[in-house]
């Protein structure tokens, strides 16, 4: 579609069309601002999923406009994004879209902020099966961590 088009492109008048695309009654077309805002050729397509995704919309679009802002971290240059990785967090609200959260910052570069946000989840989740996968990343990370530190001369 020109949505997708127009997402490769960039730009503000890109990203208005996008939006308003977002806003329109017709299904198809918030479906393909989605898709499009999630191969964007910056991060502002995928802020504005995120936002999009503050609105409440309904779950089969919040399922689609979530997977599509999570592919964007995966397959942009900024996959250690920690302002990335944070507007997703902020809207990870079902079990489903935390255990996708976490199951990514486990393949982050070990870095101070992904602990920080593992622990939360670790720590405040309303999921059982989130805080034992939060556990396992942080495991993961650390184990990541201690393979990538200098060895000690002489061994």
């Amino acid at each position: 579609s020109l949505l997708r088009l127009l997402g490769r492109v960039g730009g503000g008048t890109s990203l208005a069309l996008a939006a308003d695309a977002l806003k329109s009654e017709d299904v198809k077309n918030k479906i393909a601002a989605i898709v499009a805002l999630g191969t964007w050729g910056d991060d502002s397509g995928f802020k504005a999923l995120v936002e999009y995704l503050g609105t409440g919309p309904d779950l089969q679009l919040r399922i689609r406009a979530y997977e599509s802002a999570y592919q964007y971290i995966l397959s942009s240059s900024e996959t250690n994004s920690e302002e990335l990785w944070t507007l997703l967090s902020s809207e990870a609200k079902t079990q489903d879209e935390q255990m996708k959260l976490i199951r990514g910052l486990a393949n982050v570069d070990p870095s101070p902020w992904a602990f920080t946000m593992l622990d939360q989840y670790a720590a405040d989740s309303e999921y059982d099966k989130v805080t034992d996968l939060a556990e396992r990343a942080i495991v993961r990370l650390k184990d990541i961590q201690k393979t990538r530190a200098p060895k000690p001369k002489g061994e």
